[in-house]
């Protein structure tokens, strides 16, 4: 009860940041800052939701539109390469306001985890839309005793690039534990934490307690319940 406690505190103070709104800044020429999020930028107009200075709450649903030559300067509330050396062009082009931008294809090694003690895998998104995205992995994972093919659907909330990552997955393990040999299949709820650009490098941190479904030749030596936590660094293109 106590570990269910705190998972789900993690998962309120986590999903309060991630999925709270921004507080760019755009700068007009007349030197006017407005605080807002913003949502996209094209060739002509940047589209953005009015956001209170002093609450960070938005001010309305309907997003508003400015054309570009009346602005000066736009300051995004997380860092970017030599952001303050950008041009607004620049700044345009480097940036990637939700997650319909993103790529779909992401191949990944972990450690710990699911994986056992290291592992690799293939991750697809499946959905993806301005602040969530779905995604659908597999792998192959190796321990001291053993080999395991982990697999998971995951759902990623967020904004920008940081992400709450919630999800169920399985996976069957194989090996031998001295002379018995085993095979087990666990299933697993996952809660994490995922940094997912929209091209490149990834991480992911997660807890996943395994809930084992074990053989009854071996089930006296495999504890029920295991709480894991694991980690990865992948690519995404």
């Amino acid at each position: 009860m106590n570990v269910l406690r705190l998972v789900l505190l993690i998962t309120f103070i986590l999903g309060t940041y991630l999925l709270g709104y921004t507080q760019d800044k755009i700068i007009l020429k007349d030197s006017t800052q407005i605080t807002a999020y913003i949502q996209a930028v094209d060739t002509v107009y940047v589209y953005f939701i009015p956001v209170s200075k002093e609450t960070g709450k938005v001010e309305s649903d309907n997003p508003i539109q400015l054309i570009l030559t009346d602005i000066e300067e736009i300051k995004y509330d997380y860092s970017i390469s030599s952001s303050n050396n950008l041009s607004l062009d620049q700044k345009r082009l480097k940036d990637t306001t939700d997650f319909s931008q993103k790529a779909k294809n992401i191949f990944f090694a972990a450690v710990l985890g699911t994986t056992g003690l290291a592992g690799f895998g293939y991750e697809r998104v499946l959905f993806k839309k301005e602040k969530i995205f779905m995604g659908l992995s597999g792998g192959v994972g190796f321990a001291l005793n053993g080999i395991s093919f982990p697999h998971h659907i995951s759902f990623n909330l967020g904004k920008k690039k940081h992400c709450l990552e919630l999800g169920l997955g399985g996976s069957y393990m194989t090996g031998k534990v001295r002379t018995t040999a085993y095979n087990l299949y666990a299933v697993y709820p996952i809660i994490g934490y995922r940094m997912q650009p929209a091209n490149g490098f990834s991480v992911r941190a997660h807890l996943s307690p395994m809930i084992f479904i074990v053989q009854p030749d071996v089930s006296a030596s495999i504890t029920p319940v295991i709480p894991i936590i694991g980690a990865s660094l992948g690519y995404a293109f």
